[in-house]
């Protein structure tokens, strides 16, 4: 489906070729926007789960299988972010997630999605591990989270989750990537596969590091299932299931993301603090139900 903000309606994609996906929920999807892309990954249909990859051209809606590797671990409820290079190479980073036994984990693997210079289709370069210093600052196992990519600060960010034992997350967690942006990702016009290897080596002889964002003022609540975007330098996060199994409408904000995310400190401390983006746009004066930061404020 397709929505307009033009006419706040939905259509309804029809596939011009029968190569689809199998049906399937809890997968993840990025876009390359250069090339009007999405990359679907994972996911299950209650019976199995899926290490396939596929793409879809935004234009054309023509479905295309980069991958179906069946040695690469199943992954479900994890998330993804797209990291573009250039117009020629971008990373798809996958964070976290159930394995195929349902059991949770907190790994980051990456895989490089090149354009191919013959035409404009996408090809995928196997799937490898991302490194991390030995440090005890790790990211807690957990699924149902997500993720985005900060662009000015080179940075993925990792927002809640549920972290198994009926325990949910509302923590912040930034993993920095510019080390990543100094390596020499470029390739030449014969997209020889040495080149790939290359440059996959060096992104794995990388050693990475989390850091975790601590706020001043009140959080949201603990949840899974919700959603984060960012625009002009904002951060908003919008619904979710809470520990109570509510599900969610409440709708968060937090300003300069990339000064915040931007920090050299393993701790971060945010002199900015998150805030009720409905009672930013609306005013609301009442408290709305299950939000946190708007019934602290009120009392």
């Amino acid at each position: 489906f397709i929505f307009s903000f033009e006419t706040n309606k939905w259509t309804k994609v029809d596939y011009s070729n029968d190569i689809l996906p199998e049906s399937r929920c809890n997968h993840s999807a990025v876009v390359w926007d250069q090339h009007n892309k999405m990359i679907i990954y994972g996911g299950w249909n209650w019976n199995d789960s899926y290490s396939d990859v596929y793409s879809l051209d935004l234009e054309t809606f023509e479905w295309k299988l980069l991958s179906n590797n069946i040695d690469c671990n199943e992954r479900v409820r994890h998330s993804s972010a797209f990291v573009p290079f250039n117009d020629k190479i971008g990373m798809m980073i996958v964070v976290a997630g159930e394995d195929k036994d349902m059991y949770l984990q907190n790994d980051c693997y990456f895989t490089l999605i090149v354009k191919e210079e013959e035409n404009n289709n996408l090809k995928m370069i196997n799937w490898d591990q991302l490194n991390f210093q030995n440090s005890n600052l790790r990211l807690s196992e957990r699924y149902a989270h997500d993720i985005i990519f900060e662009t000015n600060s080179q940075s993925i960010v990792v927002v809640g989750g549920y972290a198994g034992d009926t325990q949910l997350l509302n923590d912040f967690m930034v993993m920095p990537l510019f080390d990543l942006f100094d390596l020499n990702l470029d390739i030449d016009d014969n997209n020889n596969e040495n080149q790939y290897g290359n440059i996959i080596n060096d992104v794995k002889n990388l050693n990475l590091k989390w850091k975790c964002c601590n706020f001043n003022g009140n959080l949201p609540d603990p949840r899974f299932g919700h959603k984060i975007s960012l625009s002009n330098n904002q951060l908003y996060l919008f619904g979710g299931t809470n520990n109570w199994m509510v599900k969610l409408d409440d709708f968060f904000s937090v300003d300069n993301v990339d000064l915040l995310v931007a920090s050299s400190e393993d701790n971060i401390v945010a002199n900015d603090v998150w805030t009720c983006a409905v009672c930013t746009f609306e005013n609301v004066n009442n408290p709305l139900p299950f939000c946190s930061i708007c019934t602290a404020e009120k009392n």
